[in-house]
């Protein structure tokens, strides 16, 4: 774990909405001020996200400065040198020093800024450095005073004495107009235009910044392990990437394990075994629920892009012996039943996009892959030509014909 959870936070608006960016070294990555949880399931290098920045700024933010005035422009700051940001569309101006940019600043701070901080007052900003904090007026361009961090903000020594020293970041709500202070693993909350601290140091956890430290953790890698003559998968090493060592074993009560598949929040995993599908806890390696219907031999499976939803194949068998492939769209953490969906398509005469109105639809056989649309509203499924057709016979299959087709399906996930 990194000695400072968070080095710089601000918040702009993107379509309306107020969107924060947190950022911990050389990564950054979205929080919903509305939605009080991280946008990004991961967190893009800075440079990934915003291609224009200097060399200099892509290894991380010492702090950042986001104001209603210049809103979404932000100013950034990386040693003594500073530059003005659009996070939204990426575009970067205004590459200069420190002392050029805001001129009066005592010696420590134009060599550098941990925090920063737009004031209750339209036109002022705090800039902090270690144990000190100056009050700035962005108009007038000088200091309006400059006074030790413990003195600034009334309550910070008896409510969270460790950050009377420094602070590694500091950050605005724009929606209630709360402050927040960040050192280490830690958080407190300020009123802004009292500036009093209102609570004491707290963990920055699961409760108090959803998805924080998982946008930002390295994460899990679950390793499929094979044993016996059989060669069959019968279970799963947990590998911690930041120890880089097994931590743990994932071993199902339902036989052969074939697949898994964590949801994109890290909370829960899917899990394929022969004798059905279940979501797991990733937490606690818990079944929470379990998929009443059979699934395909090697299900195709994918998540919605705001990961709300889980896309899988399933199979049943018909009255006349013949088989159905199903697309299931279930709520994540769930077998809540979204749509189910039966997979069928026209087969095209060779590689042209003619329908030939004489060949029955066939179903999909072994679908190869699912790939949501961006939106969220469409669901690609690419699957064989060879599968069971509802009438009994068999599709396109090697043997008649070459090689399988593969139909692109288009489904609704609504």
């Amino acid at each position: 774990m990194p000695a400072e959870l968070v080095d710089a936070f601000f918040s702009v608006t993107d379509s309306g909405a107020k969107v924060g960016f947190v950022v911990q070294g050389g990564q950054a990555a979205r929080f919903g001020w509305a939605e009080e949880r991280m946008l990004d399931h991961y967190a893009p290098l800075l440079g990934k996200r915003w291609p224009a920045l200097p060399a200099a700024f892509t290894g991380g933010f010492d702090a950042a400065l986001a104001t209603p005035a210049d809103d979404p422009w932000t100013m950034v700051f990386r040693g003594s040198q500073c530059l003005r940001l659009h996070p939204v569309d990426g575009s970067v101006g205004q590459v200069g020093s420190i002392d050029g940019q805001y001129p009066g600043l005592p010696a420590a701070f134009r060599a550098g800024i941990d925090a920063a901080l737009p004031a209750a007052t339209a036109g002022e900003a705090y800039f902090f450095k270690g144990g000190q904090c100056v009050r700035y007026d962005l108009r007038s361009e000088m200091p309006v005073e400059t006074m030790s961090l413990a003195d600034t903000w009334q309550g910070l020594s008896a409510k969270a004495p460790a950050f009377v020293n420094g602070i590694s970041a500091a950050a605005v709500n724009p929606v209630t107009g709360k402050a927040f202070f960040f050192k280490g693993s830690q958080f407190v909350r300020v009123a802004l235009s009292t500036r009093t601290v209102e609570t004491a140091a707290a963990p920055v956890d699961e409760g108090s910044w959803p998805g924080l430290r998982r946008t930002f953790s390295p994460g899990r890698v679950y390793v499929v392990q094979r044993i016996g003559e059989s060669g069959d998968p019968i279970s799963a090493a947990v590998v911690d990437l930041a120890t880089r060592t097994v931590t743990g074993t994932l071993d199902m009560p339902l036989n052969v394990t074939r697949s898994i598949s964590p949801t994109p929040d890290g909370r829960f995993l899917y899990v394929a075994t022969m004798s059905g599908y279940v979501c797991v806890d990733a937490a606690n390696h818990q079944v929470v629920a379990t998929f009443p219907r059979l699934i395909s031999y090697d299900p195709a499976n994918a998540y919605s892009p705001d990961g709300t939803h889980y896309h899988f194949t399933s199979w049943q068998q018909n009255g006349d012996s013949s088989y159905s492939n199903y697309l299931e769209t279930v709520q994540v953490g769930t077998f809540n039943e979204v749509s189910r969906i039966e997979l069928k398509a026209t087969v095209f005469a060779g590689a042209t996009t003619t329908e030939n109105s004489s060949r029955a639809p066939v179903v999909l056989g072994g679908p190869y892959r699912i790939a949501p649309h961006r939106d969220g509203r469409f669901v690609y499924i690419s699957g064989g030509g060879d599968g069971p057709r509802p009438d009994g016979g068999r599709g396109r299959s090697g043997a008649e014909a070459g090689p399988p087709a593969l139909p692109t399906v288009r489904t609704d996930r609504a």
